[in-house]
């Protein structure tokens, strides 16, 4: 035809998770998100695309690998926050802001904010559960988010790091708590979901660590998983690409490029191709459809400064292979936060 279009079956997710023995490849048009769901065979795959106004092309971007500015960030200047979408919304909150006092004592927040691409705002949302904290993880499972771990500050000068672990619901803007996470507490972790389940792994817990840990959101309880491939760390990159979890960068007493691809189906790890950049830390790190991003971290000391890197990577597991895209052009900066839309 060329005056109709195709309207596949439309329907909630818990219509969507009643359909019995759903035929691999089968899609739905979600209408709690507004996005088109595919059977993989094991999983539900999410797509949901930019929203196109009048025209099929971002005006914001009239050529590819480029970078646009969109609205600030609408509560403090921070470092070390957590971010996730869920549907076509994304979301930052918690991190350090700051020291205050004689004694520079750290500054921790739990503020919690939605972006809006369609309209690019920022609107302020309930505060997540728990005390202020940096260095925590996020990520989201359908259509709830999940913050948790952490430092925290205990009292007036004592501080300390968590593993308590809560679920937020977009549709009521609240926060539940849910079991606490299934490793020792820490900072500096990092985080992902595949499908229905939810991981964490590495971090800091008064040592590097490497333990691994899988959430069912479903039954909420942690179980302890193959070991991270690589050495001990905290401050590393963590996303998922088409079924499999991705760790790579960080910090174990020295900065690291190796790249590790995580198969829940075998519980295992796999070294893949060293990031492509230098070794850095506290970078930032999200996936776009089939291939991963990395960039904008710590890369050392230079005759006593800090090194900060605008380099901005791409990862193809197809290939295994890094390409160099834009370089990230704002100020240079590391513990950046991002998350990905469409």
């Amino acid at each position: 035809s060329t005056n109709r279009g195709f309207l596949m079956p439309r329907m909630t997710t818990a219509q969507r998770d009643s359909i019995v023995s759903p035929a691999v490849g089968l899609q739905i048009f979600n209408l709690d998100d507004h996005c088109t769901d595919l059977y993989d065979g094991t999983n539900w795959i999410k797509t949901c695309g930019l929203k196109v106004v009048g025209t099929a092309t971002d005006p914001s971007h009239p050529a590819t690998n480029s970078w646009s500015r969109k609205a600030d960030f609408g509560g403090l200047a921070r470092r070390g926050a957590v971010g996730f979408s869920i549907g076509n919304k994304g979301y930052l909150g918690t991190g350090f802001t700051g020291v205050v006092g004689i004694l520079n004592l750290p500054v921790f927040t739990n503020d919690f904010w939605e972006y809006d691409p369609a309209n690019n705002s920022w609107t302020q949302k309930a505060s997540v559960g728990g005390l202020p904290r940096e260095g925590a993880v996020g990520f989201s499972i359908g259509n709830k988010g999940y913050v948790g771990t952490g430092e925290v500050r205990l009292s007036q000068v004592e501080y300390g790091k968590s593993r308590d672990f809560w679920e937020y619901d977009p549709v009521t803007n609240s926060w539940t708590k849910k079991a606490d996470f299934g490793g020792t507490a820490r900072q500096g972790a990092v985080g992902f979901s595949i499908g229905k389940k939810g991981y964490i792994g590495t971090g800091n817990d008064g040592n590097p660590t490497r333990d691994f840990w899988e959430y069912d959101s479903d039954s909420d309880t942690w179980t302890a998983k193959a070991a991270f491939g690589g050495s001990p760390r905290s401050a590393a990159v963590g996303f998922s690409i088409a079924g499999k979890g991705y760790i790579g960068t960080g910090n174990d007493g020295g900065l690291k490029n190796d790249f590790w691809e995580y198969d829940p189906g075998n519980n295992s790890w796999v070294q893949k191709a060293n990031f492509g950049g230098p070794a850095i830390d506290k970078g930032s790190g999200f996936s776009i459809g089939g291939k991963g991003y990395i960039g904008a971290g710590f890369a050392g000391f230079t005759n006593f400064l800090a090194t900060i890197t605008p380099e901005f990577w791409e990862f193809n597991p197809a290939t295994n292979t890094w390409q160099k895209k834009a370089d990230f052009p704002s100020s240079q900066r590391h513990g950046t936060t991002g998350f990905s839309i469409g």
